[in-house]
Formats: structure tokens, sequence, C-alpha cells
């Protein structure tokens, strides 16, 4: 027969669960940036994903092309892991920056749609669309520009 724990072995397992639960972070997964198949960019950097999704690039690399960004919803792990992990910047941070750069009227906000099968229809039927996704949800209605984590250089 095995003893019960007490009180403080299992507050100590508990804490040990949480903590490894909180490492469990949804970046493992891939997260990629889509457009559309005619879209004539192939590739995206780290530098150029962050820049078009901070509001700071209006224009695809080396086309005239006007983009609209698309965002997961606020409420997402992708959306966490996007701004978070790949942006690097955390989420009420990027709120204030927002909120400035709308009120400057420099820009608009990013187009919300609510998941990954929203932002991949509309990046197939629209050429200037970009957005984000789970790779899981790729398929051959859209193109892969950018995939996180980055896969070393060869």
């Amino acid at each position: 027969m095995h003893p019960k724990p007490t009180i403080r072995q299992c507050a100590f397992l508990l804490s040990i669960i949480a903590l490894a639960l909180l490492h469990v972070s949804p970046s493992w997964a891939d997260v990629v940036v889509i457009v559309n198949p005619e879209n004539p960019v192939n590739h995206l950097s780290l530098h150029e994903v962050k820049t078009i999704f901070m509001g700071r690039l209006r224009q695809l690399p080396e086309t005239n092309q006007i983009i609209e960004v698309l965002d997961q919803a606020h409420t997402s792990l992708t959306f966490k892991t996007f701004y978070m992990d790949i942006i690097d910047i955390n989420l009420s941070k990027l709120a204030r920056y927002r909120a400035s750069y709308v009120f400057s009227g420099q820009g608009t906000l990013p187009t919300e749609l609510t998941d990954h099968q929203s932002i991949r229809q509309h990046v197939a039927q629209h050429n200037e669309s970009i957005g984000y996704i789970d790779s899981q949800y790729v398929n051959d209605t859209v193109k892969v520009v950018f995939i996180w984590p980055e896969s070393p250089s060869p």
C-alpha cells in the first residue's frame, strides 16, 4: 500500500506540471506566411515579414503591389505565437504601436479573420493578400513564402 501524498508534495507536483505546460509553446508548430499562387513573390525574409506585419512595408518587395495584411483572431494561439515569437513583440506593445500607427494616419490595421481556413480562402481569392496560418492548413490554393521556424541556411 502506497502512502498518501502530502499537500506539500501535491502542490510541488502541480507546480512542476504547470511549469512544464507554460513551456509548451504553440511555436512548436510551423507557422507559414502565405500569398496567392499568382503573386510574383516566392520568398520573404524574416525582416520583410516583420516590416510587412508591423505596417512599415506597404508594398510587396520587388513589386508595386499594395499589400492587404491579414491577421488571425487576436485571441488565437497562432496570433500570439506569430507576434511574440516571429515578430518578436509582446502583445501589449503591439497594441500600443498599432494604436499610434492608426491615430497618426500612417496606415490601417490588418484585416482580422477568424481562423486558418478563412485566411487561406481569402488569400486564395485575392492576389494582394498576405496572411499567416499553421502549416497543416496549407493546400495548393496558396503559396508559402516564409516558414517559422526558419530552416538553417545550407
